[in-house]
């Protein structure tokens, strides 16, 4: 936690002050002490700052670093592997359609053509994926019973359905399967219902 603490507050500095830049830890420093709190489970004591979902601060600042990185793609990567870890809270039902807002315009420029995926830098292709395999259908509905995400997504040439963008990083569609009834054994015969009788009183 102190490290984690730390490496926010030279984040929050180095935004915030960009003049200290050279007598502070360089990015790329500051980013992997965050990365590697990010990766990894929520300590158990946690504390009340931000709900209690540090990793959703993670990468706020990890966010906030990649303009100040020299390699703002690797710092993407790191962004990528916490992201599974952020949960939802009271206040914050669905994080990441709360987040994808910044998570997307980091990365991306607006477009009006889809971007060819293989063309994508290897952070920009995994953020896709995670994002593609998290989010859930109802994220992508429109407000007010879900978000805007269908609009950030079309803001910069990307699929704006969970099933598209799914499609467009070459994941599977999910298929709903009904449950299949215990098989018989072989040789064996189906039993009848068994039919109860009541004898009325008297």
């Amino acid at each position: 936690m102190p490290r984690w603490a730390a490496a926010t507050a030279l984040t929050r500095l180095l935004v915030a002050h960009p003049a200290t830049a050279p007598g502070l830890p360089p990015a790329e420093r500051i980013a992997a002490e965050l990365a590697a709190f990010g990766a990894g489970p929520a300590p158990e004591t946690a504390t009340a700052h931000q709900a209690g979902d540090l990793h959703s601060y993670t990468v706020h600042s990890l966010l906030h670093l990649m303009g100040a990185a020299e390699d703002p793609d690797g710092i993407l990567l790191e962004i990528v592997r916490a992201l599974p870890r952020i949960e939802k809270t009271g206040v914050v039902p669905r994080p990441l359609a709360v987040h994808a807002e910044n998570l997307l315009e980091a990365p991306f420029d607006p477009a009006d053509t889809v971007p060819v995926f293989a063309e994508l830098s290897p952070g920009r292709r995994e953020l896709l994926r995670v994002l593609a395999e998290l989010l859930t259908a109802a994220d992508f509905q429109p407000v007010p019973f879900g978000s805007d995400l269908h609009e950030r997504f079309t803001q910069y040439g990307l699929p704006g359905t969970r099933p598209a963008l799914r499609a467009y990083v070459g994941r599977p569609p999910r298929v709903r399967t009904r449950a299949l009834p215990p098989r018989r054994p072989l040789g064996t015969v189906p039993q009848p219902l068994s039919v109860f009788s009541v004898d009325a009183p008297g």
